[in-house]
């Protein structure tokens, strides 16, 4: 490929984000297509957009579904951009938290970020913040989430320091 010249699926989804709003559809259709980097990029076009993609919303909420890791974090971090026309979303990141699906991480930072209803929400995330077992990155999205939320109690309470010592990590 000559200097300067980008691969034709990167240059096409440049060429849709570029054209805004109207290119959802299409960059909706190259989501749907399946995985790999032009998925990727479609979603990344769509996070770009933020609010005028929210056609893409029924689209993003299928592809959460998925099994690749990357791609799914993508979508959520799209459904995050997109903002609160994105709250559609929300059981779709409940249920990834709760099976602990690929992109779970993201999707506790995303549901934090969309503030939904906190009675269903903060228990969940109280709960993973709490749990010393759960993944570190995971605790950690968590607690930025409730603290995003409002919530402004430690939800890890005397658990957080033995939690970290347990993890090898030590302060001084």
């Amino acid at each position: 490929m000559p200097e300067g010249q980008r691969p034709v699926p990167v240059a096409a989804i440049a060429g849709l984000t570029a054209i805004g709003d109207h290119a959802v559809p299409d960059l909706t259709k190259v989501l749907e297509a399946g995985d790999g980097w032009p998925a990727l990029f479609a979603v990344d076009a769509i996070a770009e957009m933020g609010a005028g993609a929210k056609p893409a919303i029924p689209a993003l909420v299928k592809a959460l579904e998925g099994k690749d890791q990357w791609k799914v974090t993508y979508v959520a971090k799209a459904l995050e951009q997109i903002g609160p026309h994105a709250s559609d979303a929300v059981p779709a990141l409940l249920e990834m938290i709760r099976k602990k699906k690929p992109g779970r991480t993201a999707a506790i930072g995303v549901v934090g970020a969309l503030k939904p209803d906190t009675k269903t929400v903060v228990p969940l995330l109280a709960g993973i913040a709490k749990d010393a077992q759960e993944d570190a990155a995971d605790r950690v999205q968590a607690i930025v989430s409730l603290a995003y939320m409002g919530v402004r109690s430690d939800p890890a309470g005397p658990h957080r320091s033995r939690g970290i010592r347990a993890s090898g990590c030590r302060g001084r």
